[in-house]
């Protein structure tokens, strides 16, 4: 949610109301990215929230395999 958050300048499930916020984030999906976001970047953030925990990204694929993050030195970051 943190990285929609940082490319969106708001928070995929935004609410005032605690409980409503809750419900968005279990039953709505995330308000799409503008096309200012490279496909790459929004294809890993879509990964990152599926709701399915199957489909996620992190779960059967590595997040540092996604190809938005093909240019980071994971080596060097850890």
């Amino acid at each position: 949610m943190l990285f929609h958050e940082l490319l969106a300048g708001t928070t995929p499930f935004a609410s005032r109301k605690p409980r409503e916020r809750f419900l968005a984030i279990l039953r709505k999906e995330p308000p799409a990215l503008g096309e200012d976001v490279p496909r790459p970047t929004r294809d890993a953030v879509r990964g990152l929230l599926a709701k399915d925990a199957d489909a996620r990204l992190g779960t059967s694929t590595k997040v540092r395999d996604a190809p938005a993050f093909s240019s980071i030195d994971w080596a060097a970051l850890e």
